[in-house]
C-alpha cells in the first residue's frame, strides 16, 4: 500500500505544468518589465516568451513596458523591487553593456540584479545605400578607403549598440568611417534608402526587408552563421573578417538577492520554452534567434559582453552629453 501510494504521487508531481516549482513560488502573477515601448524587438520578445513562460509556471506573466532613459528608467524599478521573483526585467544588452561606461551617474549598478536567463540575440548587418557600387566587404574596405572622407554610416544614435559596434567595425577593417547619429534606427533607414548616407549598422530584421525589395543592400552579416530566410548574404566571418561578430542580446534578469532555488527554476523555465519550435519560428521572422543558457552560463556571458564593449568604448572615446 504505501509503494502505491509513492508512486500515485511520483504521478502527481510529473504531471501538471509546474514540474519543479515549490508551492510557494509563484503563487500569483510575475510581472515582466520591458524598457522599451510596445512593438520593438525587446517587447515582442518578450510577449512571445511570456505566453509560454505563463503555461509553465501555472501563473500569469504580465509584460509591463516602463520605456525612458535609454532602458534606465525600468532597470532603476526592478532594481528596487522586491527581490522574490515577482518582478523581472527583460534586459537589453545596453542595460549591462554600454550604459554603465557611457552613464557616469547611473541610477543602478550592474551588481544590482541577478542573472535569470538568456532568451535571444538580435544579429546586426552592415547595409549599404545603392549608390555604394561595393558588393562584398573587400570592395567596401577598398571603396571607403579610396574616397577622401570616407564612408559615412547611420546608427540608431551615440551610444547604441550600433554607434559601438560601428567603432568597432571601423577598427578592425582600418577605414575612415564617420558616424551619424539618428533619434532611432527608423531614422537612419529612410536616409540610406534616399542615399544621404552611404550604409547603415541595424538589425536584421529591418535591413531584410529593405534588402528583400532592392531598396538598399546587404554585404555583410555580423554573427557566426548565415540567416535562414537570408542564405544569399553572407558572414563576414566567411569574408575573411572572423572578429567582425557583433550583435544585441536580450536577458531576464532579477533584483539581486532573489532565492537561488527561484532564480534556477525560471531558468529551466524560460529554457523550456525556448525549446518550441514554433517559437523559434516566430523569433526568426522578428529577426531574433534564441540563445538558451544556465544561470551560471548566462552570468559569465554578460560579464564578458561588459568587459568586451567597455573596452570598445574607451578605446574609441565615446562619450554621451
Amino acid at each position: 500500500m504505501k509503494r502505491l501510494i509513492i508512486l500515485a504521487s511520483s504521478a502527481l508531481l510529473l504531471a501538471g505544468p509546474n514540474f519543479g516549482w515549490t508551492q510557494e513560488f509563484p503563487t500569483r502573477p510575475i510581472t515582466l518589465v520591458v524598457p522599451y515601448t510596445a512593438g520593438g524587438p525587446t517587447d515582442v520578445a518578450a510577449r512571445l516568451l511570456a505566453d509560454g513562460l505563463s503555461k509553465e509556471v501555472g501563473q500569469s506573466i504580465i509584460v509591463e513596458n516602463k520605456a525612458g532613459a535609454a532602458t534606465v528608467l525600468a532597470a532603476e524599478y526592478v532594481a528596487r523591487a522586491p527581490a522574490d521573483g515577482y518582478t523581472l526585467l527583460m534586459s537589453a544588452a545596453s542595460t549591462f553593456v554600454t550604459n554603465p561606461h557611457l552613464n557616469k551617474n547611473l541610477s543602478y549598478d550592474t551588481k544590482d540584479f541577478e542573472p535569470v536567463a538568456m532568451v535571444s540575440k538580435v544579429p546586426n548587418v552592415l547595409n549599404v545605400a545603392l549608390h555604394v557600387p561595393a558588393k562584398n566587404m573587400k570592395e567596401f574596405v577598398e571603396w571607403a578607403r579610396s574616397r577622401p572622407n570616407g564612408a559615412t554610416y547611420g546608427t540608431a544614435g551615440v551610444g547604441s549598440s550600433t554607434h559601438i559596434m560601428g567603432e568597432l567595425f571601423a577598427k578592425q577593417f582600418d577605414i575612415p568611417m564617420t558616424h551619424i547619429p539618428y533619434q532611432g534606427a527608423s531614422a537612419a533607414n529612410i536616409d540610406v534608402i534616399a542615399g544621404n548616407i552611404d550604409s547603415q549598422i541595424d538589425g536584421i530584421a529591418a535591413a531584410q526587408v529593405l534588402h528583400k525589395e532592392k531598396k538598399t543592400r546587404i554585404i555583410g552579416l555580423f554573427n557566426d552563421t548565415r540567416w535562414p530566410s537570408m542564405p544569399d548574404v553572407p558572414t563576414l566571418a566567411e569574408q575573411g573578417y572572423p572578429n567582425a561578430i557583433a550583435y544585441s542580446w536580450f536577458a531576464i534578469v532579477a533584483p539581486k538577492g532573489t532565492p537561488a532555488e527561484v532564480v534556477e527554476s525560471l531558468n529551466a523555465a524560460v529554457n523550456k520554452v525556448l525549446e518550441s519550435e514554433d517559437l523559434q519560428a516566430r523569433f526568426i521572422d522578428d529577426g531574433q534567434t534564441v540563445i538558451p543558457m544556465s544561470v551560471s552560463e548566462a552570468r559569465v556571458f554578460i560579464n564578458e559582453e561588459y568587459e568586451r564593449w567597455g573596452q570598445v568604448i574607451r578605446d574609441s572615446d565615446i562619450k554621451v552629453e
